[in-house]
């Protein structure tokens, strides 16, 4: 059937009606696009959708929060074909199928007040979104938006409506054509501006543009929210050093407290019989590495200095 949508463009309108997904609302049964719109909310104008590899991964999107919340049905896209059916059938029974993973998505249409409120709001938070698109770089993200989502998340990442999702990307990445697999994924930062940590973030930079605690903590937020979203975080170790840095903070360890000495003389260990098997012919020593000690050493640790927001910061790898 899916296959058929695609190159049959007569019949694609009748086809569509044998479509079949889960739901937010199914229970793990199938439900057609027919039985979706059947029992939509009158205010409903749309047809809200997500793809993904997993129900449970989609269930726990940040991008579904604010439709389970208030009730709204979500349909789930599970096959990889479905990113190329959804692009063919874009509307059914004069209701639009839309993406909840893009930027622009959102329950309810603004109303004027919404509009005049947004304007003001995207006013106060500009020196943020500002420092952070330079401290991501344009590589990383389009650009950096407040998001109109009601969410529990302090970061979300979504796509503009003509690009691909990361699940699209991966799919043709997957294909046997070489020159898919140059293809960049195009990110949108959405900012949950009722958050802590994001009103948290738009203090320090306002005071400091290269507060070392802010921009940790915004790498590891843009980290977490490509996890979440399904982009790769392109440098892990980074990722993770950021991580333990703000932990040791947070336990009131200093950055540069190294591994405690080793403590095998704090063990009372009297009892046990030293071990004579052996001579040192018979033993086998760690080989030495001709003295090279370049595989133990970290990479060198970005400082603020090399953040500074005058500079742009189009760095992939200090994800």
């Amino acid at each position: 059937i899916r296959l058929g949508i695609l190159e049959d463009a007569n019949n694609r309108g009748r086809l569509a009606k044998l479509l079949r997904y889960t739901s937010t609302k199914s229970n793990g049964t199938l439900v057609s696009l027919q039985e979706y719109t059947d029992r939509m909310k009158p205010e409903q104008k749309h047809i809200y959708f997500l793809t993904g590899d997993s129900v449970k991964k989609m269930r726990q999107s940040p991008h579904i929060e604010e439709a389970l919340e208030r009730d709204v049905e979500v349909l789930f896209m599970t096959d990889a074909i479905d990113e190329y059916v959804v692009s063919q059938v874009q509307d059914f029974g004069n209701k639009r199928l839309i993406n909840l993973a893009k930027d622009n998505a959102r329950l309810d249409e603004p109303t004027e007040r919404d509009k005049a409120i947004e304007k003001e709001r995207k006013k106060k938070y500009e020196p943020l979104t500002e420092r952070l698109l330079t401290l991501f770089g344009k590589s990383q993200v389009r650009k950096v938006i407040l998001t109109r989502r009601q969410s529990s998340e302090a970061f979300i990442l979504s796509t503009q409506e003509n690009d691909m999702t990361p699940r699209m990307v991966n799919v043709m990445n997957q294909q046997a054509i070489s020159s898919l697999h140059t293809m960049r994924y195009s990110r949108v930062l959405e900012l949950n501006h009722r958050h802590p940590l994001v009103r948290d973030l738009l203090t320090r930079f306002e005071a400091d543009a290269n507060d070392q605690t802010a921009i940790d903590v915004a790498w590891v937020l843009f980290g977490t929210a490509n996890l979440q979203a399904g982009f790769p975080v392109s440098n892990q170790a980074m990722y993770a050093k950021r991580v333990n840095r703000l932990l040791r903070g947070r336990v009131g360890l200093a950055a540069d407290d190294t591994i405690l000495p080793p403590d095998d003389d704090e063990y009372d260990i009297s009892d046990v019989k030293p071990d004579t098997t052996g001579t040192d012919e018979g033993l086998l020593l760690p080989v030495d590495n001709d003295g090279d000690e370049s595989s133990d050493k970290e990479d060198a640790e970005p400082t603020a200095a090399e953040t500074k927001p005058t500079k742009t910061e189009d760095d992939a790898g200090d994800l």
